[in-house]
């Protein structure tokens, strides 16, 4: 019971606010007030429509899409090619290789030396050098 109130509580913790905020740019009444109810007084897609309209918001949307599909495919291909790799027990080295890659998750090297392989490959500003590293051991 214990479980149930308290996935309760956090779920309204974090429902409500993304209510309110969701509230707030349906209604175009009551956009100086502070009133604290869910349902919007005058509704109204106004505010959705303007940012529809400007051909600068679909840009980003498609780059996001783009890194995540890109990102999450070449992190599942490469991962899943080490552990196939990595599960025979007859690989030499394979002990060593594990080694190598426990550590590289306990102590990554950052983002600063991430930033100078990136430059030196000349991929700032770039869209393919903002993608996640696929073989990354810690998400970096």
């Amino acid at each position: 019971m214990f479980n149930v109130a308290f996935f309760v509580l956090v779920s309204l913790a974090v429902l409500l606010p993304v209510g309110f905020v969701l509230k707030k740019s349906l209604d175009v009444a009551g956009q100086g007030d502070l009133n604290l109810t869910i349902i919007p007084r005058e509704f109204s897609l106004i505010y959705y429509r303007l940012c529809c309209r400007t051909r600068a918001i679909y840009r980003p949307f498609l780059n996001s899409i783009y890194l995540t599909v890109v990102g999450t495919v070449l992190s599942v291909v490469f991962n899943a090619m080490g552990a196939y790799t990595l599960s025979k027990s007859k690989l030499p080295g394979q002990r060593i290789f594990m080694y190598m890659i426990v550590f590289a998750m306990m102590f990554s090297g950052g983002l600063m030396p991430l930033y100078l392989v990136v430059r030196a490959l000349k991929l700032t500003n770039k869209l393919n050098g903002s993608s996640p590293s696929p073989s990354s051991t810690a998400g970096t």
